[in-house]
């Protein structure tokens, strides 16, 4: 079970508790059951709790709650947490036996749940609890809904992407719906950036709604550019849990929401299923068996390349970096891990700190080096578009590739690899270990947006990322979902397989966002590493000094930024 979704669990169980408690009276009340679930909320939302105030959860007297924890000490079920340098404060931790137990505990509620709603005997492994799989699992078409936008247009600013570029081919349908006029300005990646950070500057916003990188988010917040929509989902809407948990995790930062995912976009690597099976290759799992793959099916004379991918300078090799860095295990920075999960949460001081120069971060080099052999002639020039047509016209036999793109080739009937192709999460560097980044797009609303249209505009986002809506974009070309339900859904699944691909890793819990944290220097530091290795791979600087020059010039960043 996934922290996401043992998140959804003891929510519900909170939710059903305390009616009881409120309707029969506090002498139902457990204090080590309150204090329990107390503290498992904390630590699945990676925060600290003190002594004091877990004895203040238990609903019971102060010394009462103090006799209860010393019980919970003593069977070993919590823990101490030193909180500083000095070990003179601590902050109190569950021990692996309490979060092992209490995960049995949820598995059997899930059971019981799914019985009850007929599903079947296996419910634990086939539905994720709280995403919508119930009833026909056909969402109907989207049905007419006054806005109360008003004669003023609602104005979006996007990006030239599959999702926002259904909403410009049904503008007139979305328009007819919503009853409202819309206005959809799509820029390519490089202008959005910066029209986002000159739109935040002007004194009243151009636009309503804007698209957000994940991974500019840190910049954005950092620049004042987006307003924290914490109070409207207060309390949290009744579908929050249909939504992929890294998803709308990638539209937070400092435990704040600002936006909520329209399209997220997971890498995968895709493989040719019909050459695999043809040369009795299973697809591979790990780096070292997506080489030896690539080596067999390599054919230069007859222009087929073992892999297509992204070793262009700056950005394109900077994130191909980072993307297989995780693959190793590890994030660029020196994020803080609490057991196995990565830490988003306290984005501050050594946690900033580049981790560039790691044994990791030098495998990480030294497999790029190793994937010349089996790539183009030209891959010191390939970036996003160029990978993608390599693979799409059958001159590739792997490449990794967002999801939300490879709709242009399996929607294409004159794309060789339409059809042909399987999807894998980022093979790993360890058998047993899976896992992709997530990257993609959120809506969020501009800060300097007048106050008038601001409830305006979440409605309209509240919309657009509908089930009903998410449907409809999906079977217009986007290829891609924020929600379990639509992935759920036959007539999704029947136009776009990719989908049904990204939900069972969401469901795995195996969508991370750590690979591209939501810093606000998190931009230029893809482009120093893309800049500094690029030299490496075509021999003119040794993997030790190109990584010891970006680890350098990403401390100095960092440095000047003040994190440390």
């Amino acid at each position: 079970m996934t922290r996401s979704e043992l998140r959804a669990v003891l929510a519900f169980i909170e939710r059903t508790r305390a009616p009881a408690v409120d309707c029969l009276g506090v002498a139902v009340a457990d204090p080590i059951w309150s204090m329990v679930l107390f503290l498992l909320r904390r630590h699945l939302a990676n925060q600290l709790v003190t002594v004091s105030a877990l004895a203040a959860a238990s609903g019971v007297p102060y010394a009462t709650a103090m006799r209860r924890i010393g019980e919970l000490f003593a069977a070993g079920l919590i823990c101490r947490r030193p909180r500083g340098p000095t070990g003179r404060s601590f902050a109190v931790e569950p021990t692996p036996e309490l979060l092992q137990r209490v995960e049995r505990f949820a598995t059997i509620v899930k059971a019981r749940v799914g019985e009850t709603l007929g599903l079947t005997d296996d419910a634990p492994a086939t539905y994720y609890f709280g995403g919508s799989y119930l009833a026909a699992r056909i969402i109907p078409a989207p049905a007419r809904a006054d806005l109360g936008v008003g004669s003023r247009p609602m104005r979006l600013l996007l990006k030239r992407q599959p999702s926002f570029n259904a909403m410009v081919r049904l503008r007139g349908t979305l328009e007819q719906l919503a009853n409202c006029r819309i206005e959809l300005t799509l820029l390519e990646l490089e202008e959005l950036l910066g029209r986002l950070l000159a739109n935040a500057r002007a004194s009243t916003s151009d636009f309503d709604i804007v698209a957000v990188n994940f991974g500019w988010l840190g910049e954005l917040v950092a620049a004042g550019a987006l307003i924290p929509l914490d109070e409207r989902l207060t309390p949290p809407p009744a579908g929050l849990f249909d939504f992929y948990p890294g998803a709308w995790e990638a539209g937070q930062l400092g435990r704040h929401q600002y936006g909520i995912p329209i399209e997220p976009n997971a890498e995968l690597l895709c493989y040719r299923r019909d050459l695999f099976e043809a040369a009795g290759i299973a697809p591979p799992r790990t780096l070292q068996a997506m080489l030896d793959a690539g080596r067999r099916l390599h054919r230069p004379l007859d222009e087929l390349w073992g892999i297509a991918w992204n070793a262009a300078p700056g950005q394109p090799l900077g994130q191909t970096f980072v993307q297989v860095l995780s693959g190793f295990g590890e994030p660029p920075l020196h994020l803080q891990r609490r057991g196995q999960h990565i830490d988003l949460g306290d984005l501050a001081g050594e946690a900033l700190r580049p981790a560039l120069d790691t044994s990791a971060a030098r495998a990480c080099a030294d497999f790029l080096l190793a994937l010349r052999e089996i790539s183009p002639p030209d891959f010191a020039s390939v970036e996003w578009d160029r990978r993608l047509a390599i693979y799409a016209s059958g001159h590739a036999a792997m490449a990794y590739n967002w999801s939300s793109r490879i709709a242009e080739f399996e929607l294409d009937p004159t794309a060789a690899a339409r059809g042909r192709t399987g999807y894998l999460p980022h093979p790993s560097a360890r058998d047993g270990w899976a896992g992709s980044p997530v990257g993609g797009y959120a809506l969020a609303i501009p800060a300097n947006l007048e106050r008038s249209r601001q409830d305006l505009a979440w409605r309209v986002i509240q919309w657009l990322t509908s089930p009903s809506l998410s449907k409809l974009l999906a079977v217009n070309g986007a290829s891609v979902s924020p929600r379990f339900s639509v992935a759920a859904d036959p007539e999704v699944l029947a136009i776009s397989p990719v989908i049904g691909v990204v939900d069972g890793l969401a469901r795995a819990g195996q969508l991370h966002r750590w690979s591209h944290p939501p810093v606000a220097e998190f931009s230029r530091m893809i482009q120093i590493i893309g800049e500094e290795l690029h030299p490496m791979l075509v021999g003119l600087r040794s993997p030790r000094a190109a990584l010891a020059a970006a680890q350098a010039r990403v401390d100095e960043l960092m440095r000047a930024a003040g994190h440390y």
